[in-house]
């Protein structure tokens, strides 16, 4: 969505101009007003092995004993996120804050990091872009974040309102119109929800969410131009799987089980344990009376997820086909024992 390819590049380069600058200052001799460009490419080329023997950490580390910069903190902060650590990234984040609050970039690094801290609400990561665009108003990461983080806890109201100033933005962002969809999709209002999605589309006529949403908003609705949709987003990334599992739902459906076969077999070929697949195929199975090959399915879908009830439930049923009253008793009464317990953990 953010163009992002070349940023880790541009904070080793940071960092080679850094270390160059403290190796500069450290040699009282070769101070000068006027350097050479000799003598610049030298420095960097020394900056440049010494990053290499010794890890960006462990050098930002050492810098950080003498010099309390929040440039320092920020720099480290971003190497321990580029390496999975965000405990150490938030707090080294938050001490550059302290130091220098009024740099957009830490208040955006900050959220980033909140948002992958498993947490009861994202209010940390909220405030932090929110200040980010108190500096920059023009952020347009950062309004986006924003209404996703309102969108993830169901405030859809207050998404709508922030897309709304994304879109004054830039209105001719796909991304903008695609959750704006998506808003009003999960408020019930299809036909805005279509519309938004649409307006995606026409500015990017290959963002494959939207195709993905229209197909979804097209199937529910008993459109046939819900498969146009699924075969957009397929031409768009033709192994996707929750592409390839919506038109085989959709298939499935309007029984056409022959192209919903095809889709399943494409799906298990690439990853055996996606969703309800191999259920599916049981299902399939069974309204073919392949009550040995719905046995084989379902029992597949048991051991990639013994909790899912339906499974048993259905084998049960083929087992009774079948005539094995023993097995199918023993499957009814574990789909109704998995059933009472979903019941129970429900919220009341």
């Amino acid at each position: 969505m953010f163009k992002s390819k070349s940023f880790k590049a541009k904070i080793q380069l940071i960092l080679v101009f850094f270390v160059s600058y403290q190796i500069l200052s450290s040699c009282s001799n070769r101070q000068s007003d006027k350097k050479s460009e000799i003598d610049n490419q030298d420095s960097l080329n020394v900056a440049a092995d010494s990053i290499s023997t010794i890890s960006k950490i462990d050098s930002l580390t050492n810098l950080l004993l003498t010099n309390k910069s929040a440039s320092l903190y920020f720099l480290r902060a971003k190497e321990f996120y580029s390496t999975n650590n965000p405990v150490k990234a938030i707090k080294d984040v938050t001490d550059a804050i302290a130091l220098d609050s009024t740099k957009e970039e830490y208040f955006m690094l900050a959220g980033k990091l909140f948002d992958e801290i498993p947490r009861p609400a994202p209010q940390n990561s909220l405030n932090a872009y929110q200040k980010a665009v108190k500096i920059n108003p023009q952020n347009q990461e950062a309004w986006y974040r924003i209404a996703f983080l309102y969108f993830s806890i169901y405030e859809y109201d207050e998404s709508l309102k922030t897309l709304e100033a994304l879109v004054k933005i830039n209105p001719l962002n796909a991304d903008a119109f695609y959750l704006t969809g998506l808003n009003y999709k999960e408020k019930k209002v299809l036909d805005r929800a279509k519309y938004h999605f649409d307006r995606a589309l026409n500015l990017d006529k290959y963002h494959f969410e939207s195709l993905l949403q229209l197909g979804a908003i097209y199937a529910y609705e008993f459109d046939n131009r819900a498969l146009n949709y699924y075969n957009r987003a397929l031409e768009v990334e033709p192994n996707n799987l929750r592409a390839l599992y919506a038109r085989g739902i959709y298939y499935q459906d309007l029984d056409s089980f022959r192209l919903a076969k095809l889709d399943y077999k494409k799906i298990i070929e690439m990853d055996r344990n996606f969703l309800s697949t191999q259920h599916n195929l049981g299902y399939i199975a069974s309204i073919e009376d392949s009550l040995e090959l719905a046995i084989k399915y379902f029992s597949e879908s048991i051991e990639l997820n013994p909790i899912y009830a339906k499974s048993y439930e259905l084998r049960g049923i083929v087992y009774k086909k079948l005539g094995n009253t023993e097995l199918a008793q023993k499957d009814f009464r574990k789909a109704k024992e998995l059933s009472d317990v979903v019941e129970d953990i429900k919220p009341k």
